[in-house]
């Protein structure tokens, strides 16, 4: 607390009710003996006219009334205030107030009867004049106290006055006849008693006045206390800033209205390399502007300084050297009070080194842009090159596996196709592998039959637990809705390589996978549990499990195969579906794969029927051109198709394809993308231009990337088949597109831009 704080306290405790009583209590103490001597002064007068014994009765008398009000005074005064009863107090100074009072008033009264009866006896005057000064006199004293306890010293008065009439009217008749004719004694007295009013009101205003005369005056050392206070914090803040400016490691200038330079700190001179003496009076631009720097900026910031707007950007400079540095530069312009600009405070950052290292994350980004950019690339032209070959060999297979082949032939050509279609998912791994940590993972909702898309995916991986004799059951709770929406092709990702993943590591037993949903929010939380009685997975490995390339050991890989990327494709593919996967596995006891997708509710959509891939006479005179370099693609297209009853065409590139749409007038052609002189989607754009019946044509192509599947839509191609295609997959796509050309368009038109958008959204989905 402050001492103007603690000055304002003391006066209104000492203005307080409590607090007057105690400054009343307290002249009451002091003047103690004063009074008594004034007494002793008065009774001794008294004892030289009347007898001693009258004298000394009336001092004992007076004596005794102030010292019972005064000893309450004074045990009154040794109470604090904050634990003073105020209304007791004031009936206790009331009553001992009242005690003194009258005992004084008794002691006068004495005298006056004694002067009476000496009178009548020994025919003395009546001289009641003296007792009558003591009470008025007494009065008066008593109005100096009386702003200190008002009532007590009213009734004190009025106590007074009344004995001072009694004297007069109590006198001998003589008096009183001599009274009425002499009105003037007691229309004096009464003025007396009236000064006395005025003089209570009177003090009683001064009193008020001081009062308000000290409180402003401790209310305005208070004011000028904190004005101080408040002047030392900006002078100790101006001081620690001003120290802050001058130590700090950013340059700090101050420049005034003309943009001229008043003030730097010693930052400035290392940043700049200008002293202090070099810079005062130039303008900043003059000092540090090089060729490079952007003036339309540099007039834009002063433009905002001049308005009164605070400027914060980053401008390239020079050092005095001749050195180019970046500065981030902050002004805030000190207005006055006409809203005029007085002064700018710059503060510059030197972030050469920070700019330096952007470029070099911009090149690193660069850099890392082209390597993903190379790296897609080469998994294109190695998918191309892989996928091609490899499909005249799964072809071809397919076709000797129809041939008349003895046991071990057939054994052979079966081995040959397994091994292609191992081959084939490993590089199907790697491409989706590829594609999720080069973008996001793109996924296409759709209304789905839950049980269907999980019965599917249970029909395709039967044969291989039945090949290695363990059960493969699946169990669908009630709760689980009929139709969801959401990508079911990646969900049937999902699950062919976690519940492969099952039978591969399961040699007894069998394994289990159980579906579930549960709702919150009105959002479908579906979850299946896939369970295995295999070797089961080490807990350090479990940390580890869904990692690239990674297998619970080398001796594992050895002996079961694969290469470890199927669980990491599944856990990003259930991530980017709001879920995960999660494992709990003991050695030796099996393994417990838990699969949590948020998918949205469904609607019961209406199944497309299969095509019927029948080779006998499917695609009877339908024309089909084969755009196809690549010698053992189009033979085998040409025996796929061979019983098919349709009439094909061949082209070994892009150009050739043109001439031949021109001349053939095909109803479907199957377009590579790879081929020379003129590739694929450019042989596209040009039949799709031809004054020709537009045919259909479907991508043929070893491109499997999502990128190529929306380029072919987007050159106008009508469907999309990734190679190695199988002869099954062939003959029901070309039947699904000659029963689509002749129910819903007989007649082919030129082509339009309409028509191929709704093919490729309906391609697409």
């Amino acid at each position: 607390m402050t001492d103007a704080t603690r000055q304002v306290a003391q006066h209104d405790r000492r203005y307080s009710a409590a607090g007057l009583l105690q400054r009343y209590a307290g002249h009451k103490v002091d003047h103690l003996k004063t009074r008594l001597l004034f007494t002793c002064v008065w009774c001794l007068y008294f004892v030289y006219y009347t007898i001693y014994e009258v004298a000394l009765y009336c001092f004992a008398l007076i004596v005794a009334g102030d010292l019972v009000e005064t000893l309450y005074m004074k045990r009154m005064l040794n109470t604090p205030v904050e634990e003073l009863d105020e209304r007791r107090a004031k009936r206790m100074s009331l009553i001992v107030g009242l005690v003194d009072s009258l005992c004084y008033a008794a002691a006068v009264g004495i005298l006056a009867y004694y002067c009476t009866v000496t009178m009548m006896e020994h025919h003395v005057h009546w001289e009641p004049i003296s007792s009558m000064y003591l009470l008025m006199g007494a009065s008066v004293a008593y109005m100096m106290f009386y702003p200190l306890n008002p009532i007590p010293i009213a009734a004190r008065a009025a106590v007074n006055f009344a004995v001072v009439m009694a004297i007069f009217v109590a006198g001998p008749p003589e008096v009183l006849l001599r009274a009425s004719d002499h009105p003037l004694e007691i229309v004096g007295l009464v003025l007396f008693g009236l000064v006395t009013i005025w003089q209570a009101r009177l003090m009683k205003a001064r009193h008020e006045r001081r009062r308000k005369t000290e409180l402003k005056l401790v209310t305005q050392q208070r004011e000028l206390q904190d004005a101080y206070a408040k002047m030392y914090a900006q002078q100790v803040e101006a001081r620690r800033l001003a120290l802050v400016a001058e130590t700090a490691n950013d340059s700090v200038m101050i420049v005034d209205r003309e943009l001229k330079i008043t003030w730097v700190n010693e930052s400035f001179s290392r940043v700049t390399g200008y002293t202090e003496q070099e810079a005062l009076g130039h303008r900043p631009g003059a000092l540090l502007n090089c060729p490079e720097t952007d003036m339309p900026a540099v007039d834009a910031m002063n433009a905002k300084l001049l308005s009164g707007q605070p400027v914060r950007a980053v401008v390239l400079s020079q050092r005095k050297d001749g050195q180019r540095i970046w500065l981030e530069v902050s002004q805030v312009p000190m207005m006055n009070g006409l809203g005029q600009m007085e002064s700018v405070i710059s503060v510059e950052r030197d972030i050469t080194a920070t700019k330096e290292h952007e470029e070099e994350l911009e090149c690193a980004r660069k850099a890392a842009e082209e390597g993903a950019r190379s790296k897609a690339e080469f998994l294109a032209i190695m998918s191309h090159e892989i996928r091609t070959p490899l499909n005249g060999v799964i072809g071809m297979t397919q076709l000797l596996e129809h041939t008349r082949l003895d046991d071990d032939q057939r054994n052979y050509a079966e081995t040959i196709h397994s091994s292609a279609r191992s081959l084939l998912a490993l590089i199907n791994d790697i491409l989706d592998l590829s594609k999720m940590e080069a973008r996001d993972v793109t996924l296409t909702p759709v209304n789905f039959d839950v049980r269907r898309c999980f019965e599917t995916a249970m029909t395709i991986l039967s044969p291989l637990a039945e090949e290695k004799g363990i059960a493969l059951t699946l169990d669908v709770a009630e709760e689980v809705p009929k139709y969801l929406c959401g990508d079911d092709r990646r969900i049937t990702q999902i699950l062919m390589n976690v519940v492969g993943n099952a039978i591969k590591f399961t040699s007894d037993g069998g394994v289990r996978v159980e579906v579930g949903c549960i709702v919150e929010n009105d959002t479908p939380h579906l979850s299946f549990d896939i369970s295995d009685t295999g070797i089961g997975v080490p807990a350090e490995v479990q940390e580890r499990i869904f990692e690239r390339f990674s297998q619970a050991d080398a001796a594992t890989s050895r002996r079961f195969g694969g290469t470890g990327l199927g669980l990491t494709i599944s856990q990003r593919l259930a991530q980017a579906m709001g879920g995960e996967i999660t494992i709990t596995s003991q050695p030796g006891h099996g393994s417990c794969f838990t699969t949590k997708l948020i998918l949205a509710a469904g609607e019961e959509t209406t199944e497309p029927e299969d095509s019927e891939a029948n080779p006998q006479g499917a695609l009877s005179d339908v024309r089909i051109l084969v755009a196809e370099d690549n010698q053992v693609n189009r033979v085998l297209v040409q025996k796929f198709l061979k019983d098919s009853g349709a009439k094909l065409g061949f082209a070994v590139d892009g150009e050739q394809a043109i001439d031949m749409a021109k001349a053939l007038e095909p109803e479907i052609i199957l377009m590579d993308l790879s081929m020379p002189n003129v590739n694929g989607l450019q042989a596209t754009r040009a039949i799709r231009e031809l004054n020709i019946p537009q045919p259909h044509i479907v991508a043929l192509t070893a491109n499997a990337f999502e990128e190529d599947r929306a380029a072919c839509f987007d050159a106008g191609m009508d469907d999309f088949l990734s190679k190695p295609v199988s002869r099954k997959a062939l003959l029901a796509n070309l039947q699904d597109a000659i029963k689509q050309r002749r129910t819903e368009t007989p007649a082919h038109s030129l082509y339009d831009a309409t028509d191929a958008s709704l093919r490729t959204e309906r391609n697409s989905r």
